[in-house]
């Protein structure tokens, strides 16, 4: 595939991507940043493909996907309810995997963005910066802030959970597992800790318990559950491609289990 062509694929999957985010369009479909992004660093150093416009264009995607990681992390976009809450995998699990996608392409391939550094962005970034530089920006007026309304910090591990009766069958998962993460006594077994990544995800994905930016609430509150566990709060948000293999079809499947139940059990109620 040429330069230009692949430069306008990726160009239409962060458009769509974004607008997914948005909320004006209700249909995502994965596409893939990470082979996309391979394949554009390998044609952009072509001689023919390394010139002045080109290099900018890249330099700029890097900016684009640390702009992408932060809305994503923070939960910043208009489609949230939607996105967290929406079991369709079509929908929403290939809009998560792209943007866990990105936030690598972000995090791990900055020497390969570097390359790609224009003589202006260089320039600049060694370019000693003075008082006067501060001088000639102009103020502008203050602007009333709205205020995002805040999530409470949850204290307890079942606040985490929208219905909080779903807390313990949902632990139950980690028993059930096979192989199991937990005993009969909520005893660490030692397996992995990447599947407790991937269980708080797909949790999030089908609306049990709430998404908070700050990672470090699930890694302090998961140990007030399980004994002799701890767990780094870098882990959450990154690809868990082993866990993901052997745990995360029978998490997908129990989790949309119990959901059903409670369903069921609430029309009951209801007549």
């Amino acid at each position: 595939m040429n330069f230009q062509k692949l430069v306008t694929q990726i160009n239409n999957a962060f458009f769509r991507l974004e607008n997914f985010m948005n909320g004006s369009i209700t249909y995502y479909q994965y596409y893939g940043f990470n082979e996309a992004f391979r394949k554009l660093f390998i044609e952009a150093k072509k001689p023919n493909n390394f010139t002045y416009e080109n290099c900018k264009l890249i330099a700029k995607y890097w900016d684009l996907t640390e702009q992408i990681r932060v809305d994503y992390d923070q939960s910043d976009y208009k489609n949230l309810d939607v996105i967290n809450g929406e079991v369709n995998e079509e929908k929403v699990e290939g809009f998560h995997r792209d943007c866990y996608e990105i936030m690598n392409i972000n995090d791990d391939k900055i020497e390969e963005f570097t390359v790609f550094l224009h003589p202006d962005e260089i320039a600049e970034s060694e370019r000693k910066f003075s008082i006067t530089d501060i001088l000639k920006i102009k103020l502008s007026p203050p602007q009333s802030i709205k205020k995002k309304k805040e999530q409470t910090q949850p204290k307890k591990f079942k606040e985490l959970f929208y219905d909080k009766d779903l807390c313990k069958p949902c632990i139950d998962i980690l028993r059930k597992a096979d192989p199991p993460l937990i005993d009969a006594e909520c005893n660490y077994i030692g397996r992995s800790k990447g599947a407790f990544c991937v269980w708080i995800e797909e949790m999030q994905r089908q609306g049990i318990i709430q998404r908070y930016p700050d990672r470090k609430i699930y890694a302090n509150l998961l140990p007030t559950i399980i004994n002799g566990f701890s767990i780094n709060e870098s882990m959450f948000g990154k690809i868990q491609k082993r866990a993901e293999e052997i745990y995360k079809k029978d998490f997908k499947i129990m989790i949309s289990e119990i959901k059903l139940s409670q369903n069921s059990q609430k029309a009951k109620l209801g007549k």
